[in-house]
């Protein structure tokens, strides 16, 4: 029997999201912070060590009202922990932190996040254990709201929506995507999909990544990569620039001040990445001083967003609340990789999207 234990924030999905776990496969316990005061976690849990099967029903057979309910040779058995939930909802570093020293067994960590900044704690990074993520799972919706991003200032819909607020029908004239280059820092899956719905638009593409060699599929006639020594080259180039990295620690601030003093004065940058991949203070300046165009901006450094961020107030930004991530996929497209997963490790075989936990993505 491999025993699986779910590792999530208060208001994550219920147990029976995992209903459909391969034959042989039991969630044993879910771990779930305890709401003490209004709006903050707990250090304790209300830990449910429930049984489940595949077969029958979701019933708890036995419950605890903190961690020390299980013992630790209870602990020892878990083969698997799922963090699951999304944002808030999501399990902390350090509740997974407070966990991690009874679960002396286990074999292999799961996310339902792409990113894993939030799970990179020092008894992991030193560990056997395996962990994988849900890479590629939002890939189409990020995508697309990068390419809205585009299109936001190529037609400057602002201006419509000032003149339909002021009752005003005064003609202009708009931008094409067409023959514009979008530049794209952080070529895997996210960049790759951006780069496949902007042919459509008839953009060129400059790419920046690790490796500049790329698969077959994903080469084409319009489509340059450069090394990450050419930053600023791409920067230069583009019209347009989409960030789709993850948050490491050599990513952080890689769009910093210098990078920016080379983007186009009709510039406009665009993150759906991780908002600490960009100087903050730097990309206000210049979208302050109208250096550049403007923003387009999934993600910020801190989030929520500080109410006193001057972002808030910029008319050449488009700001999203970490929101383009959430479509009509969000919670099927990561079951589904993960049902995939959990058949390849019932059977012993070789799990997909194993994240290299030294790099950080």
């Amino acid at each position: 029997m491999v025993k699986l234990f779910l590792l999530a924030g208060p208001d994550a999905p219920d147990v029976e999201e995992l209903i459909s776990l391969p034959e042989g496969m039991y969630v044993v316990g879910t771990g779930r912070p305890r709401q003490e005061c209004a709006g903050e976690r707990s250090s304790w849990y209300s830990w449910s060590c429930a049984v489940v099967t595949v077969a029958l029903l979701i019933q708890a057979v036995d419950s605890v009202d903190n961690l020390p309910g299980w013992t630790d040779q209870q602990w020892a058995q878990v083969d698997i922990v799922f963090r699951e939930g999304t944002g808030k909802t999501a399990a902390t570093k350090e509740e997974l932190q407070e966990i991690w020293p009874k679960l002396t067994g286990l074999k292999w960590l799961h996310s339902n996040l792409a990113g894993i900044e939030s799970l990179m704690i020092p008894e992991l990074l030193s560990s056997s254990v395996t962990v994988t993520n849900c890479k590629g799972a939002y890939n189409q919706s990020l995508a697309e709201w990068a390419i809205a991003a585009c299109c936001w200032f190529a037609k400057d819909l602002p201006r419509l929506l000032a003149q339909k607020a002021a009752h005003k029908w005064e003609p202009y004239y708009v931008e094409e995507l067409r023959g514009k280059t979008l530049g794209i820092i952080g070529f895997g899956g996210i960049g790759q999909e951006t780069a496949h719905i902007a042919r459509a638009f008839k953009m060129k593409i400059v790419a920046l990544r690790r490796q500049t060699q790329v698969s077959e599929e994903n080469s084409q006639p319009h489509l340059k990569v450069y090394s990450p020594d050419k930053l600023h080259a791409l920067m230069a180039e583009s019209d347009y620039i989409v960030a789709a990295m993850p948050f490491t620690p050599s990513t952080h601030k890689l769009i910093d001040a210098e990078a920016i003093c080379c983007m186009k004065r009709t510039g406009v940058l665009i993150n759906v990445g991780r908002g600490q991949t960009i100087d903050e203070n730097a990309l206000i300046e210049a979208l302050q001083e109208k250096r550049i165009r403007g923003a387009g901006l999934d993600v910020t450094y801190a989030e929520p967003l500080p109410q006193d961020s001057p972002l808030w107030d910029l008319d050449n930004v488009l700001l999203s609340p970490h929101s383009a991530v959430r479509g009509e996929t969000i919670f099927t497209a990561p079951k589904q990789q993960f049902d995939k997963l959990a058949k390849l490790f019932m059977q012993g075989k070789e799990l997909f999207n194993i994240v290299d936990v030294k790099a950080g993505y």
